[in-house]
This record gives structure tokens, sequence and C-alpha cells, in this order.
């Protein structure tokens, strides 16, 4: 092989890893941002949650009570645990915190979120 066919060789590999590196944005940058809830069911209305750099999240949801529609605001904060799995801190009303750990899985803009019961599928905003 002669020198300019392995520059030209050695050229596209490189620019070939460079292309792979640009998509593989994690799931720490890919989660940041305004997620809908896809499918509520039941009582539930609407979901929405809302993930800051800064480590902050807001989860609203809109649901049919007894009564009529409720909603509830929380806010707290959010950390990866692992490669798919997400701490939650929330506050609800009353100062009562909640945590949780669940399984997520971004794949462009659809996230899933794994709790016991299942999982709940959001579409970025």
């Amino acid at each position: 092989m002669t020198m300019p066919a392995r520059r030209l060789i050695a050229l596209i590999a490189v620019a070939f890893l460079f292309t792979l590196a640009g998509c593989g944005e994690n799931q720490e940058q890919q989660i940041i941002g305004k997620w809908k809830m896809a499918n509520p069911g039941g009582k539930l209305l609407s979901g929405r949650i809302e993930f800051h750099p800064s480590g902050s999240v807001i989860v609203r949801e809109h649901w049919l009570g007894d009564g009529g529609p409720r909603f509830k605001v929380m806010t707290g904060t959010y950390r990866f645990v692992g490669d798919r799995r997400l701490r939650m801190v929330l506050g609800e009303a009353g100062g009562r915190k909640v945590e949780r750990i669940v399984g997520v899985a971004i794949r462009k803009n659809r996230m899933s979120l794994g709790f016991r019961g299942g999982s709940v599928v959001y579409f970025r905003e």
C-alpha cells in the first residue's frame, strides 16, 4: 500500500472515531430538559417532568380525583446512581420527602422511567 493510501485510510479512521464520539452523548446530558408523559392512564390525565443541569427536578401531575381535577407539583433533586438508574428525592405538600430510585432509558426524544409496577414513557417537549 502506498503512503498516500495509508494516510487516506488513517484520516478516514480518525474522522469515523470523532463521529462516534459526538454521537455518544451520555444519559446525564440527554435527560436535561422538559418531558411530557406519553400515555397517562386511569385517573392520571397528564404528567410532565423537567430535569435541570443543576440537579434539580420538577414533577407536575394532573389527575381526576374525588370532586374534580387535582394538580400536584413536586420539586427536588436527582442524580444518576448507575448507568441506568436515577435517584430522585421529591418534596410533597406538607414538607414530606419521597425518595425514588428508578430505571431510566433514553433514546433520542423518548425516555422511559421504570418503577416497581411498570414503566412510564415520556417524550421530549
